[in-house]
Protein backbone atom coordinates (compact mmCIF):
# COMPACT_ATOMS: atom_id res chain seq x y z
CA UNK A 1 0.00 0.00 0.00
CA UNK A 2 1.52 3.51 -0.85
CA UNK A 3 2.64 5.81 1.79
CA UNK A 4 -0.27 7.86 3.21
CA UNK A 5 1.02 11.37 2.38
CA UNK A 6 1.26 10.02 -0.97
CA UNK A 7 -1.66 9.13 -1.48
CA UNK A 8 -3.50 11.62 0.16
CA UNK A 9 -0.97 13.84 -2.28
CA UNK A 10 -2.23 11.61 -5.65
CA UNK A 11 -5.57 11.66 -4.41
CA UNK A 12 -5.48 15.33 -4.04
CA UNK A 13 -3.91 15.72 -8.13
CA UNK A 14 -6.68 13.06 -8.91
CA UNK A 15 -9.60 14.98 -7.80
CA UNK A 16 -8.30 18.47 -9.21
CA UNK A 17 -7.85 16.97 -12.55
CA UNK A 18 -11.31 15.34 -12.45
CA UNK A 19 -12.80 18.65 -11.66
CA UNK A 20 -11.14 20.45 -14.17
CA UNK A 21 -12.03 17.95 -16.90
CA UNK A 22 -15.76 17.49 -15.68
CA UNK A 23 -14.58 13.86 -15.70
CA UNK A 24 -17.30 11.03 -15.65
CA UNK A 25 -18.62 8.92 -12.56
CA UNK A 26 -20.66 5.79 -12.63
CA UNK A 27 -21.16 1.95 -11.25
CA UNK A 28 -18.84 -0.77 -11.33
CA UNK A 29 -19.38 -2.24 -15.27
CA UNK A 30 -18.27 -2.87 -18.55
CA UNK A 31 -16.73 0.55 -20.04
CA UNK A 32 -15.00 1.76 -22.95
CA UNK A 33 -12.75 4.99 -22.38
CA UNK A 34 -10.91 7.25 -25.22
CA UNK A 35 -7.51 8.71 -24.09
CA UNK A 36 -5.60 10.91 -25.97
CA UNK A 37 -1.79 9.96 -25.88
CA UNK A 38 1.29 11.69 -24.35
CA UNK A 39 -1.59 13.37 -21.78
CA UNK A 40 0.32 14.83 -18.30
CA UNK A 41 0.87 12.50 -15.50
CA UNK A 42 -0.96 11.38 -13.40
CA UNK A 43 -3.96 11.83 -15.50
CA UNK A 44 -7.40 10.88 -14.46
CA UNK A 45 -9.51 8.75 -16.35
CA UNK A 46 -12.77 7.77 -14.86
CA UNK A 47 -14.15 7.04 -10.98
CA UNK A 48 -15.81 3.25 -10.04
CA UNK A 49 -18.66 3.25 -7.43
CA UNK A 50 -19.03 -0.01 -6.07
CA UNK A 51 -22.58 -0.58 -4.98
CA UNK A 52 -20.96 -3.02 -1.82
CA UNK A 53 -21.19 -0.85 0.66
CA UNK A 54 -18.28 -2.36 2.65
CA UNK A 55 -16.02 -2.32 -0.34
CA UNK A 56 -12.74 -0.65 1.29
CA UNK A 57 -10.42 -1.32 -2.50
CA UNK A 58 -10.10 -2.22 -6.02
CA UNK A 59 -7.77 -4.52 -8.25
CA UNK A 60 -6.72 -3.84 -11.73
CA UNK A 61 -5.39 -6.83 -13.42
CA UNK A 62 -4.68 -6.95 -17.84
CA UNK A 63 -2.60 -4.79 -19.98
CA UNK A 64 -1.39 -2.04 -17.56
CA UNK A 65 2.32 -2.10 -18.68
CA UNK A 66 2.84 -0.21 -15.46
CA UNK A 67 0.93 2.67 -16.64
CA UNK A 68 -2.14 2.43 -15.51
CA UNK A 69 -3.68 1.89 -11.89
CA UNK A 70 -6.87 2.49 -9.88
CA UNK A 71 -6.88 4.25 -6.28
CA UNK A 72 -8.28 2.94 -3.84
CA UNK A 73 -11.75 4.84 -3.94
CA UNK A 74 -12.03 3.77 -7.73
CA UNK A 75 -10.86 6.45 -9.10
CA UNK A 76 -8.64 4.71 -12.64
CA UNK A 77 -5.89 6.80 -13.54
CA UNK A 78 -2.79 6.93 -15.43
CA UNK A 79 0.89 6.72 -13.91
CA UNK A 80 3.05 7.04 -17.40
CA UNK A 81 1.71 8.78 -20.70
CA UNK A 82 0.60 6.40 -23.06
CA UNK A 83 1.70 6.04 -26.58
CA UNK A 84 -0.29 4.85 -29.56
CA UNK A 85 2.70 4.17 -31.72
CA UNK A 86 3.36 1.34 -29.24
CA UNK A 87 -0.14 0.07 -28.09
CA UNK A 88 -3.59 1.36 -29.46
CA UNK A 89 -5.75 -0.54 -27.20
CA UNK A 90 -5.21 -1.64 -23.78
CA UNK A 91 -7.75 -4.54 -22.34
CA UNK A 92 -8.21 -4.41 -18.60
CA UNK A 93 -10.28 -6.36 -15.50
CA UNK A 94 -11.36 -4.51 -12.61
CA UNK A 95 -13.16 -5.94 -9.25
CA UNK A 96 -14.16 -4.29 -6.60
CA UNK A 97 -12.74 -5.52 -3.08
CA UNK A 98 -13.46 -6.53 0.82
CA UNK A 99 -9.74 -6.73 2.15
CA UNK A 100 -8.78 -8.76 -0.63
CA UNK A 101 -11.43 -10.83 -1.36
CA UNK A 102 -13.76 -9.93 -4.46
CA UNK A 103 -17.30 -9.03 -4.01
CA UNK A 104 -17.95 -7.14 -7.36
CA UNK A 105 -17.16 -7.61 -10.73
CA UNK A 106 -14.60 -8.45 -12.85
CA UNK A 107 -15.82 -5.95 -15.33
CA UNK A 108 -14.33 -5.39 -18.50
CA UNK A 109 -12.56 -1.66 -19.14
CA UNK A 110 -10.97 -0.74 -22.95
CA UNK A 111 -8.88 2.05 -23.59
CA UNK A 112 -8.57 3.08 -26.66
CA UNK A 113 -5.37 5.72 -27.35
CA UNK A 114 -6.15 8.37 -29.18
CA UNK A 115 -3.47 9.34 -31.71
CA UNK A 116 -2.08 13.23 -31.93
CA UNK A 117 0.48 14.45 -33.80
CA UNK A 118 3.52 14.46 -31.80
CA UNK A 119 5.72 12.55 -34.08
CA UNK A 120 7.60 14.45 -37.06
CA UNK A 121 7.31 12.30 -40.24
CA UNK A 122 11.17 11.56 -41.73
CA UNK A 123 12.75 10.15 -44.82
CA UNK A 124 13.97 6.83 -45.05
CA UNK A 125 17.35 8.62 -46.80
CA UNK A 126 19.14 11.76 -45.87
CA UNK A 127 20.84 11.91 -49.14
CA UNK A 128 19.04 10.46 -52.22
CA UNK A 129 20.95 9.80 -55.76
CA UNK A 130 18.95 11.05 -59.40
CA UNK A 131 20.25 10.09 -62.66
CA UNK A 132 18.60 12.11 -65.26
CA UNK A 133 19.14 12.30 -69.11
CA UNK A 134 18.69 15.25 -70.88
CA UNK A 135 15.43 16.09 -72.70
CA UNK A 136 13.70 13.43 -70.55
CA UNK A 137 10.12 14.43 -71.05
CA UNK A 138 8.68 16.76 -68.17
CA UNK A 139 6.38 14.72 -65.53
CA UNK A 140 8.47 11.50 -66.39
CA UNK A 141 9.66 10.54 -62.41
CA UNK A 142 13.47 9.81 -62.42
CA UNK A 143 13.90 9.67 -58.67
CA UNK A 144 11.52 9.32 -55.54
CA UNK A 145 12.21 10.26 -52.22
CA UNK A 146 9.56 8.08 -49.55
CA UNK A 147 9.15 9.12 -45.94
CA UNK A 148 7.29 7.32 -42.91
CA UNK A 149 4.95 8.98 -39.80
CA UNK A 150 4.46 6.53 -36.36
CA UNK A 151 1.32 8.33 -35.89
CA UNK A 152 -1.94 6.95 -37.25
CA UNK A 153 -2.08 6.57 -40.96
CA UNK A 154 -5.75 6.38 -40.89
CA UNK A 155 -5.53 9.69 -39.39
CA UNK A 156 -4.58 13.89 -40.61
CA UNK A 157 -1.71 13.38 -38.38
CA UNK A 158 -0.17 10.95 -41.07
CA UNK A 159 -1.01 12.64 -43.78
CA UNK A 160 1.99 13.38 -45.69
CA UNK A 161 3.10 16.32 -48.60
CA UNK A 162 6.39 16.40 -50.25
CA UNK A 163 7.14 19.84 -51.43
CA UNK A 164 10.92 21.49 -53.28
CA UNK A 165 12.36 23.80 -50.85
CA UNK A 166 15.17 24.87 -52.96
CA UNK A 167 17.30 23.83 -56.22
CA UNK A 168 21.07 24.37 -55.47
CA UNK A 169 22.16 26.06 -58.08
CA UNK A 170 19.07 27.97 -59.18
CA UNK A 171 20.25 30.54 -62.14
CA UNK A 172 17.53 32.77 -63.53
CA UNK A 173 15.14 31.62 -61.12
CA UNK A 174 14.20 29.17 -62.81
CA UNK A 175 13.19 25.47 -61.69
CA UNK A 176 14.07 22.50 -63.41
CA UNK A 177 12.62 20.05 -61.24
CA UNK A 178 9.86 19.70 -59.91
CA UNK A 179 8.18 17.11 -56.80
CA UNK A 180 4.83 15.03 -56.69
CA UNK A 181 3.50 16.02 -53.04
CA UNK A 182 1.69 12.96 -53.03
CA UNK A 183 4.45 10.17 -53.94
CA UNK A 184 7.74 11.56 -53.57
CA UNK A 185 8.49 11.01 -57.06
CA UNK A 186 10.57 14.02 -58.70
CA UNK A 187 10.51 15.11 -61.93
CA UNK A 188 11.75 17.58 -64.78
CA UNK A 189 9.55 20.62 -65.40
CA UNK A 190 8.94 21.90 -68.96
CA UNK A 191 12.11 24.23 -68.48
CA UNK A 192 14.24 21.14 -67.21
CA UNK A 193 13.04 19.41 -70.19
CA UNK A 194 14.24 21.56 -72.75
CA UNK A 195 17.28 23.56 -70.73
CA UNK A 196 18.99 20.66 -68.72
CA UNK A 197 22.36 19.94 -70.43
CA UNK A 198 25.07 17.77 -69.32
CA UNK A 199 28.71 18.62 -68.60
CA UNK A 200 30.73 16.96 -71.51
CA UNK A 201 32.11 13.68 -70.24
CA UNK A 202 34.25 10.56 -72.03
CA UNK A 203 32.07 8.59 -74.52
CA UNK A 204 33.35 5.30 -74.67
CA UNK A 205 32.69 2.87 -77.58
CA UNK A 206 31.39 -0.39 -78.75
CA UNK A 207 33.95 -2.77 -76.99
CA UNK A 208 36.08 -0.08 -75.31
CA UNK A 209 36.36 0.99 -71.85
CA UNK A 210 36.67 3.97 -70.13
CA UNK A 211 40.72 4.17 -69.75
CA UNK A 212 40.91 3.84 -73.31
CA UNK A 213 38.59 6.37 -74.41
CA UNK A 214 40.11 8.95 -72.05
CA UNK A 215 43.18 8.13 -73.57
CA UNK A 216 42.10 8.89 -77.19
CA UNK A 217 40.25 11.69 -75.87
CA UNK A 218 43.42 13.10 -74.40
CA UNK A 219 45.68 12.88 -77.62
CA UNK A 220 42.93 14.29 -79.28
CA UNK A 221 43.09 17.82 -77.34
CA UNK A 222 46.30 17.25 -76.16
CA UNK A 223 49.90 17.30 -77.45
CA UNK A 224 52.08 16.03 -74.75
CA UNK A 225 55.98 17.67 -75.15
CA UNK A 226 57.38 14.97 -73.80
CA UNK A 227 57.14 10.71 -74.55
CA UNK A 228 56.26 9.64 -70.38
CA UNK A 229 53.21 7.40 -69.56
CA UNK A 230 49.55 8.62 -68.97
CA UNK A 231 49.37 8.35 -65.54
CA UNK A 232 52.33 10.28 -64.51
CA UNK A 233 51.02 13.00 -67.35
CA UNK A 234 49.86 15.58 -64.54
CA UNK A 235 47.69 17.20 -67.11
CA UNK A 236 45.74 13.40 -67.91
CA UNK A 237 45.70 13.16 -64.10
CA UNK A 238 43.92 15.73 -63.14
CA UNK A 239 41.22 15.32 -66.41
CA UNK A 240 40.87 11.45 -64.59
CA UNK A 241 40.20 12.99 -61.58
CA UNK A 242 37.60 15.52 -62.63
CA UNK A 243 35.96 12.78 -64.92
CA UNK A 244 35.80 10.42 -61.45
CA UNK A 245 34.54 12.69 -59.83
CA UNK A 246 31.84 13.53 -62.46
CA UNK A 247 30.83 9.58 -62.44
CA UNK A 248 30.04 10.40 -58.68
CA UNK A 249 26.88 11.52 -57.85
CA UNK A 250 27.45 12.15 -54.32
CA UNK A 251 30.68 13.93 -54.64
CA UNK A 252 30.32 16.05 -57.53
CA UNK A 253 26.52 16.47 -58.30
CA UNK A 254 25.13 19.00 -60.70
CA UNK A 255 22.42 19.87 -58.61
CA UNK A 256 21.22 19.54 -55.08
CA UNK A 257 17.56 19.53 -54.29
CA UNK A 258 16.19 20.61 -50.75
CA UNK A 259 13.06 18.54 -49.82
CA UNK A 260 10.67 18.50 -47.15
CA UNK A 261 8.10 16.52 -46.12
CA UNK A 262 5.20 17.79 -44.10
CA UNK A 263 2.13 15.76 -42.01
CA UNK A 264 -1.44 16.79 -41.46
CA UNK A 265 -1.36 17.38 -45.54
CA UNK A 266 1.09 20.29 -45.42
CA UNK A 267 -1.71 22.41 -44.64
CA UNK A 268 -1.37 23.24 -41.02
CA UNK A 269 0.70 25.13 -39.37
CA UNK A 270 0.96 23.14 -36.30
CA UNK A 271 2.31 20.39 -38.90
CA UNK A 272 5.30 19.15 -38.28
CA UNK A 273 8.43 17.97 -41.02
CA UNK A 274 11.46 16.60 -41.97
CA UNK A 275 14.07 17.48 -44.62
CA UNK A 276 16.29 15.77 -46.83
CA UNK A 277 18.83 16.50 -50.19
CA UNK A 278 18.33 15.03 -53.49
CA UNK A 279 21.89 15.00 -55.48
CA UNK A 280 21.28 14.99 -59.28
CA UNK A 281 23.45 14.00 -62.36
CA UNK A 282 22.40 15.05 -65.76
CA UNK A 283 23.65 12.73 -68.12
CA UNK A 284 24.16 13.39 -71.60
CA UNK A 285 21.12 11.71 -73.73
CA UNK A 286 22.93 10.27 -77.08
CA UNK A 287 19.70 8.90 -78.52
CA UNK A 288 18.87 11.48 -80.59
CA UNK A 289 16.10 11.50 -83.40
CA UNK A 290 18.13 12.44 -86.60
CA UNK A 291 14.89 12.78 -88.33
CA UNK A 292 13.34 13.99 -90.54
CA UNK A 293 15.73 13.41 -93.08
CA UNK A 294 14.89 15.08 -96.31
CA UNK A 295 15.99 13.11 -99.58
CA UNK A 296 15.59 14.28 -103.43
CA UNK A 297 14.06 11.58 -105.50
CA UNK A 298 16.46 9.93 -107.88
CA UNK A 299 19.43 10.93 -105.92
CA UNK A 300 22.60 9.89 -107.91
CA UNK A 301 25.58 8.99 -106.13
CA UNK A 302 27.03 5.64 -104.86
CA UNK A 303 24.71 3.28 -102.65
CA UNK A 304 24.59 2.54 -100.17
CA UNK A 305 24.05 5.92 -99.40
CA UNK A 306 24.65 7.38 -95.33
CA UNK A 307 21.67 9.12 -94.76
CA UNK A 308 21.93 10.15 -90.94
CA UNK A 309 22.91 8.12 -87.75
CA UNK A 310 21.99 7.23 -84.09
CA UNK A 311 23.92 6.56 -80.89
CA UNK A 312 22.77 4.41 -78.10
CA UNK A 313 23.37 5.78 -74.56
CA UNK A 314 24.97 2.00 -74.04
CA UNK A 315 28.13 1.91 -75.89
CA UNK A 316 27.34 -1.81 -76.71
CA UNK A 317 24.26 -1.60 -78.38
CA UNK A 318 23.11 -3.15 -81.24
CA UNK A 319 21.11 -1.49 -83.70
CA UNK A 320 17.77 -3.06 -85.69
CA UNK A 321 16.00 -1.05 -88.15
CA UNK A 322 12.49 -1.85 -89.60
CA UNK A 323 9.88 -0.09 -91.49
CA UNK A 324 6.47 1.02 -89.56
CA UNK A 325 4.76 0.25 -92.65
CA UNK A 326 4.51 -2.89 -94.53
CA UNK A 327 6.11 -2.44 -98.04
CA UNK A 328 7.27 -4.08 -100.39
CA UNK A 329 10.36 -2.81 -100.75
CA UNK A 330 12.16 -0.98 -97.64
CA UNK A 331 15.41 0.46 -99.04
CA UNK A 332 16.84 1.18 -95.72
CA UNK A 333 19.62 -0.09 -93.52
CA UNK A 334 21.38 0.35 -90.33
CA UNK A 335 25.20 -0.64 -89.62
CA UNK A 336 26.40 -1.70 -86.02
CA UNK A 337 27.63 1.89 -85.38
CA UNK A 338 24.35 3.47 -85.74
CA UNK A 339 25.04 4.45 -89.46
CA UNK A 340 21.50 4.58 -91.52
CA UNK A 341 21.97 3.54 -94.99
CA UNK A 342 19.65 4.09 -98.12
CA UNK A 343 20.14 1.45 -100.40
CA UNK A 344 18.89 2.68 -103.85
CA UNK A 345 17.27 5.59 -105.61
CA UNK A 346 14.18 6.72 -104.13
CA UNK A 347 11.24 7.79 -106.41
CA UNK A 348 8.41 10.08 -104.75
CA UNK A 349 5.28 8.88 -106.97
CA UNK A 350 6.06 5.68 -105.48
CA UNK A 351 6.50 6.57 -101.97
CA UNK A 352 6.57 10.50 -100.52
CA UNK A 353 7.24 9.43 -97.28
CA UNK A 354 8.81 6.82 -95.35
CA UNK A 355 9.05 5.77 -91.23
CA UNK A 356 12.28 4.00 -89.98
CA UNK A 357 11.64 2.57 -86.46
CA UNK A 358 15.32 1.82 -85.01
CA UNK A 359 15.81 0.03 -81.80
CA UNK A 360 19.09 0.08 -79.60
CA UNK A 361 18.92 -3.42 -77.86
CA UNK A 362 21.76 -5.18 -75.90
CA UNK A 363 22.61 -8.96 -76.82
CA UNK A 364 19.80 -10.80 -75.42
CA UNK A 365 17.40 -8.14 -77.68
CA UNK A 366 16.07 -6.27 -74.75
CA UNK A 367 15.47 -2.64 -75.63
CA UNK A 368 18.81 -0.22 -74.00
CA UNK A 369 16.64 2.72 -75.21
CA UNK A 370 12.97 3.52 -76.34
CA UNK A 371 12.40 2.83 -80.33
CA UNK A 372 12.98 6.41 -82.59
CA UNK A 373 10.86 6.65 -85.53
CA UNK A 374 12.18 8.54 -87.92
CA UNK A 375 10.79 10.04 -90.89
CA UNK A 376 12.03 10.16 -94.21
CA UNK A 377 10.66 12.61 -96.66
CA UNK A 378 11.48 11.88 -100.06
CA UNK A 379 10.93 15.69 -102.16
CA UNK A 380 10.15 15.61 -105.56
CA UNK A 381 12.31 17.28 -108.31
CA UNK A 382 11.32 17.76 -112.07
CA UNK A 383 11.65 14.90 -113.54
CA UNK A 384 8.56 14.39 -115.38
CA UNK A 385 7.45 16.37 -118.96
CA UNK A 386 3.78 17.35 -118.92
CA UNK A 387 1.94 15.46 -121.55
CA UNK A 388 -1.61 16.20 -123.18
CA UNK A 389 -4.14 13.81 -122.93
CA UNK A 390 -5.22 14.16 -126.34
CA UNK A 391 -2.95 14.72 -129.79
CA UNK A 392 -5.86 16.87 -130.91
CA UNK A 393 -8.61 19.53 -129.21
CA UNK A 394 -11.29 20.92 -131.10
CA UNK A 395 -13.25 23.93 -129.23
CA UNK A 396 -16.51 25.98 -130.38
CA UNK A 397 -16.85 29.25 -129.87
CA UNK A 398 -19.75 31.32 -130.40
CA UNK A 399 -19.33 35.00 -132.61
CA UNK A 400 -19.69 37.62 -130.28
CA UNK A 401 -18.96 35.69 -126.93
CA UNK A 402 -17.77 38.46 -124.01
CA UNK A 403 -14.33 38.78 -123.43
CA UNK A 404 -13.25 36.47 -120.62
CA UNK A 405 -15.75 33.93 -120.93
Amino acid sequence: MAHPTMHLLLLSLLIATAAGKGLEKGPLENKFLDVPEGTPVPYALYQFQASHLEVDGFRLTGETEGKISISEDGWLYLEQTLDWAHTQTHTLELEALVGSEPVEGPVSITINVLDVNNHAPSFNQTDYIGIVKERTPAGVPFARVFATDLDDPESPNAHLSYTLVSQIPNRDNTLFFQINSNTGEISTTAEGERLLKARESVIHSRGGDFSDSLKKRFDDYCTPTKDIPYELNPFYSCVQRAESRRLNPLEDPDFTLIVRVEDMGGESVNALNGNARVKIVVQENLWVNPGPINLREQLKGIYPMHIGKVQSNDPSAFYRLVQKERELTFPFNVTEEGDILLTEELDREDKAMYILVVFAEDSYGNQVDPPLEVQVVVDDVNDNAPICEEELSVFEVQENEPTGN
